[in-house]
Parts: structure tokens; sequence; C-alpha cells
């Protein structure tokens, strides 16, 4: 098989078929004289691929609920893998572990229900799951709708799942969700400030006795790291040539539990998205220079924009809203008013 763009062409076909490729194999090959005549070209190059493919063991289970109910809208939140169901009794359920970051992704915006094609937006729901092999666990789940009016069947996502073990989510598919659109106080303060100004901030925050984290990029290894600063070293880290930082975190506790909301990968520390959500923690996020003219810079009346959250309440897995601590509650209430005093 000829394909100029054989990663490409390999994925969609692998897709199309729902087939896995037990390999590729990649030859860079000339054109004959014949094309170079054609197409007046000196060299020209194709891409042979050699594909081999084996059908992966899947496990289907159709969703039906504890009601026998078994049509379905669907709301989805495909760039997180998240999302509910909902009955034609108006009864929602969270797709496999999908409770654990719905109420928090949903804050910002409401995901719309799926249409097919044919305007209809109720579907029958079928989930495959796709073993790992040599284990008991499952390496990925496929969710797999068809329409109750025109029949149209439609993947319309891949779970892939890197945990283990993940046995239990064939048996808890569905889990009952009494309110699905539940909003709660969370603020996100933007603003384009001047180096100044973020540091009277961070100052206002320090005096506070906060601790204060940060999340950065080393400067020789190019890693990611993630350290406890007083405020005078925060400074001065910020103030250094080439520093670069993701987040500055300020909590009312020690973050001493890394391992809660951290993981690791080639570029050393991550933290999990959004960590302020259910912590006791103000964060800010790092600048970015949208545009600064040469006068700006000439006179030293460079602002970056940055980004500022944190949140009075959360959402705990019950779906109930929880208030945090009083103590954190009028910090929130001081850097609102410091918000509107000194940041425009």
């Amino acid at each position: 098989i000829l394909w100029p763009r054989c990663r490409q062409k390999a994925q969609a076909l692998q897709r199309y078929a729902q087939v896995q490729p037990l390999y590729v194999l990649c030859v860079k090959a000339s054109f004959c004289g014949f094309y170079k005549k054609v197409y007046k070209i000196r060299k020209r190059y194709c891409v042979v691929i050699l594909i081999m493919f084996e059908n992966e063991e899947k496990i289907r289970k159709n969703v039906i609920t504890p009601n026998q109910e078994d049509e379905f809208q669907i709301r989805y939140i495909r760039a997180e893998d998240v999302g509910i169901i909902t009955s034609r009794s108006d009864k929602s359920y969270f797709i496999l572990d999908s409770n654990d970051y719905w109420y928090d992704l949903i804050q910002e915006q409401y995901p719309s229900k799926q249409k097919c094609s044919c305007k209809n937006d109720y579907f029958k729901v079928s989930f495959d799951y796709i073993p790992r092999k040599g284990t008991d666990d499952f390496k990925a789940v496929e969710l797999t709708s068809q329409c109750t009016e025109c029949g149209k069947i439609k993947k319309f996502a891949r779970i892939d799942i890197d945990y283990s073990p993940s046995c239990q989510l064939y048996d808890s598919e569905i889990t009952f969700c009494p309110q699905p659109n539940i909003k709660y106080k969370t603020y996100t303060i933007n603003g384009f400030w001047k180096t100044k100004e973020l540091y009277d901030l961070i100052a206002f925050l320090a005096s506070n006795q906060l601790f204060i984290y940060m999340c950065y990029w080393g400067k020789t290894d190019h890693k990611r790291y993630f350290d406890q600063f007083s405020y005078s070293e925060l400074i001065d880290f910020l103030s250094s040539e080439n520093s670069h930082y993701l987040n500055i975190y300020f909590t009312m506790e020690p973050l001493t539990e890394l391992s809660h909301f951290s993981g690791y990968d080639d570029k050393g520390i991550y933290i999990v998205h959004d960590i302020w959500r259910k912590k006791e923690i103000i964060e800010i996020s790092s600048p970015i220079r949208i545009f600064n003219s040469p006068i700006h810079l000439a006179f030293g009346n460079v602002k970056d924009l940055y980004c500022m959250r944190f949140c009075s309440e959360y959402i705990d897995t019950n779906g109930k809203i929880q208030t945090k601590s009083d103590e954190f509650c009028r910090l929130t209430e001081e850097v609102l008013k410091y918000r509107k005093k000194h940041l425009k």
C-alpha cells in the first residue's frame, strides 16, 4: 500500500477497522523513472507500509439501569473523558469514574447533549471492555451509542486506563448522580499586571502566614520540580534570569503527601490539574506575554497576563456542597478586597 502520510493513514484505518496493528514497517523507496518524467521531479519518495492486524478481545456490556431503562441522553466532555447519561425518566448516571471529576469540570461550562444526524438525542449505550493481556485488569473501555430512531452506531469515546486494579469498572460502569448540575463558589481573577503588582500580591499573601510552594522548571536539566519557598526565596527566583515556573501555590497547611496530587513522567514531577478546588489553596499561574510595544519595553511599562484561582466551597464525592474552613473563607474575602483596591 502506497501512502505518503503513513502514520495518519494507519491510525485512521485502525479507528475505522477497530483493530490494533501488530507492527508497521516503513520503507523509503524512490518512484520509477516513469513517475519522475510525468511529474518532472528529480527525486520523489513514497512510503511502503506493511500492516498486520489482530482483533482485540472485547467484553461487551449493554448499559441498563436498575429500573430497566436502556435509552439515554449523553453529555460527554471529550477532552477529559468524563460524562453522564440521563434516562427518559430524567435520572442521571456517571460514566465509569466520572464522579471524581464531573463537578469540577462543569463549573465553567455545562456540556451539551449529543445528537444524532437525524436530530434524535436518545441512544442505547454499550461499553466494550478491552482486557490487558496476562492480567485481570482492563487497558481500555470503548463507549458506543446507537440511535433509537435511525439505528446509527457510533463509537464516541475510547478511555485508556493507566492504573491498576481496574476490574471494578466492569461491575460499576454507571453510578447514580442525584444532581448533575451543581455550582459552587469559585473565583478566577485574570488581569494584566506589572511585575511590581505581582510582587505586592505575593507579599500580601505571604503576610497571612501561608505556606508557599512552586512548580518550576530547572535551569540546567529543564525538568519540572516542586518545592517549598520562603517569601524572599520566591522573589529571588522570580527576579533571576531564565526563571520559568508553572504555578505558585499559597496554602493554609503544608503539602506533605505529594502522592495524592502529583505524578512523574520523563520531564519530572507534575501536579494534578486544579488541586485548588478541593484543597485550601490559592493558585497563581505563570504569566502570558500577549504583546508589548517597544515603547512599553523602553519605559518599563510591561504588563503580563496572570490568572489567580481559588474557591471557598467544593463538592464531595456524594455530590454535596461543602464549605472550606472559616479561616480560609476569611482569607478569600480579604483577597477579593485586595483585588478590588490594587489589581485592575
